[in-house]
């Protein structure tokens, strides 16, 4: 019995010591991991639009030209691919036309729904409107990449709808 104890109180101070170095290391790391995410987030809006400056509005970016007038905006979209949420940013002129992508995250399959994230499928979206699209199964102008439609038609799919729903919010306040 008396081993028992002893056993059960140098595995409690084993747990102790390894939860107290784990909230230490958290705690130590949280600021540059969050400074590595606010970068990660500039280079990327920058990636599709460029701009001297960017305002959050919520679901959107407000960018602006150096002179402090307003050029465009950046989306932010998420949408459900063929194995993972598809995280993107995109860039829109003042005429709701793409000026860039850049997928932030995303786990489709590697070699496949991973080429989404490719300058070949992403470059197909540089100046068009949400007219255009939809992916060429759907009767679009889009390419789907070969073996992935489902992602390829997720990202572009996500894309009209947030321009969409942008247009009507900016057609609603003026």
């Amino acid at each position: 019995m008396n081993e028992t104890i002893k056993l059960g109180l140098t595995l409690m101070l084993i747990s102790l010591a390894a939860g107290g170095a784990l909230a230490i290391t958290n705690y130590s790391t949280t600021k540059q991991i969050e400074l590595q995410k606010e970068l990660a987030l500039k280079e990327s809006l920058n990636k599709v639009i460029k701009a001297e400056s960017f305002q959050e509005k919520g679901s959107y970016y407000n960018a602006y030209a150096q002179d402090g007038n307003l050029i465009g905006r950046v989306l932010k979209i998420t949408a459900p691919g063929y194995s993972s949420l598809i995280s993107a940013v995109v860039g829109i002129d003042l005429e709701n036309k793409i000026t860039g992508i850049d997928i932030v995250s995303q786990q489709e399959t590697p070699g496949l729904g991973a080429k989404i994230t490719e300058e070949d499928f992403l470059g197909q979206f540089i100046g068009k409107g949400k007219e255009s699209l939809k992916v060429k199964k759907d009767s679009g102008e889009i390419d789907a990449v070969t073996g992935a439609t489902i992602s390829s038609r997720a990202v572009t799919n996500s894309i009209r709808d947030a321009i969409e729903k942008h247009s009507a919010k900016e057609n609603e306040t003026g």
